[in-house]
């Protein structure tokens, strides 16, 4: 039963430590985690991660816990972000929840951080940007003509897209390709 019990541990307020001492706080508390759960037996692993609010460490740490969540989803989504990712170019998909920054999918390959923190910025522009020209009394600063495209120094193209499911929930998706004109 309890290979099923998935842990996630969030260790906050990292953001005064050095690359080095986080990493060693990291080593340190998973050794002594893993050993007082094999002391007393527990066959539970847990997934120990470093968060700050200074920085998106604590959305993405909640977008892997959320992944977990639905596992036969995922692969799905997965599947469905290559099958746009692919035929379109794009060096990257990405399916976000706008009001909590959490990714719900990528396609495979590994989201590394810059490119999640740069995401989470894109979310804020159009939001910021939104937020100017929407009505006072709309209750969403986004409708499904919301999107955005910028092109940043390096090449890199992104594209932000905003879909409303049931009218409360917010997905965005970008594309991220330097060699799109």
């Amino acid at each position: 039963m309890l290979q099923n019990i998935v842990v996630s541990v969030f260790i906050h307020k990292v953001d005064g430590l050095s690359e080095d001492q986080r990493a060693d706080a990291l080593r340190d508390i998973n050794f002594r985690v893993t050993e007082e759960l094999s002391e007393a037996e527990i066959g539970i692993i847990p997934k120990i991660q470093l968060t700050s609010v200074y920085d998106y460490s604590i959305f993405e740490a909640l977008s892997i816990v959320g992944q977990k969540l639905i596992p036969e989803l995922l692969s799905t989504f997965e599947w469905l972000l290559n099958a746009l990712k692919n035929p379109c170019g794009m060096d990257r998909v990405m399916l976000f929840d706008v009001a909590t920054k959490c990714y719900i999918a990528t396609d495979t390959e590994t989201v590394p951080t810059n490119i999640y923190e740069m995401c989470c910025d894109m979310l804020d522009l159009v939001a910021d940007v939104s937020n100017i020209y929407t009505n006072p009394e709309a209750v969403y600063y986004y409708d499904s003509k919301s999107f955005s495209l910028v092109h940043l120094d390096n090449g890199t193209v992104i594209l932000t897209k905003v879909h409303l499911q049931q009218s409360y929930t917010r997905f965005a998706y970008f594309q991220n390709r330097a060699s799109m004109t």
